[in-house]
């Protein structure tokens, strides 16, 4: 058990490493287990408003949140730098496991991204298994319904399908924001009459 943690904790590193670099001109943070709220707790109200709610938090292996600048200052920051006045968003949840995944370990974290979406509803989550020869299970579609994207990464060929995975989360960042927009706004914009969701089983060209 501790030897497939130290090996998880090491992709999850090179992963990060990698993200930081090819995500750093898209103005996308890549921190390693933030903790991350999936519900607040309100114990009293002053009027309409909840007095000192409580938050509760998953950790999560990867998020890649925007930078944004202090409402005051517009000084650029980092989500792992901020500080009270600064302001971020979570956009794209990354979770990593190493040399397979077992059911308990699916249906884990599809309620960790159900519970992360009943604050954050335009947050992106999906799985990424490392150190993993062939294709993606059935069994991680038959318990992932709450994921966005599943991937399989090879130890055999890790820097090319980082390359890959960049690409695939540059266009998660991409929705993330769009969502995010929808849901603060109320609308995706004028003229859209249609949302379809296409299931894709090819790596996107980076």
């Amino acid at each position: 058990m501790e030897m497939s943690t130290g090996r998880e904790r090491g992709f999850v590193e090179r992963l990060q490493r990698h993200l930081k670099d090819s995500m750093a001109h898209r103005d996308v943070d890549v921190t390693a287990g933030w903790r991350l709220p999936y519900s607040s707790v309100r114990h009293a109200y002053s009027n309409s408003a909840p007095v000192a709610p409580k938050d509760k938090g998953y950790e999560t292996d990867l998020l890649l949140a925007d930078w944004i600048g202090d409402v005051s200052s517009g000084v650029v920051i980092r989500p792992s730098d901020a500080i009270d006045g600064q302001h971020w968003r979570p956009l794209v949840v990354v979770e990593c496991k190493y040399g397979g995944v077992n059911t308990h370990d699916l249906i884990t974290y599809s309620q960790k991204a159900a519970a992360h979406r009943t604050l954050h509803p335009y947050l992106r989550y999906g799985l990424v298994v490392g150190g993993y020869q062939g294709s993606i299970p059935g069994r991680m579609l038959a318990h992932g319904a709450e994921f966005d994207f599943l991937a399989v990464v090879p130890a055999t060929a890790e820097e090319e399908h980082f390359r890959k995975l960049a690409a695939l989360l540059a266009q998660e960042v991409s929705f993330a924001r769009t969502l995010w927009n929808a849901t603060k706004n109320g609308t995706l914009g004028d003229g859209v009459q249609v949302i379809h969701r296409p299931l894709v089983t090819n790596w996107p060209v980076s």
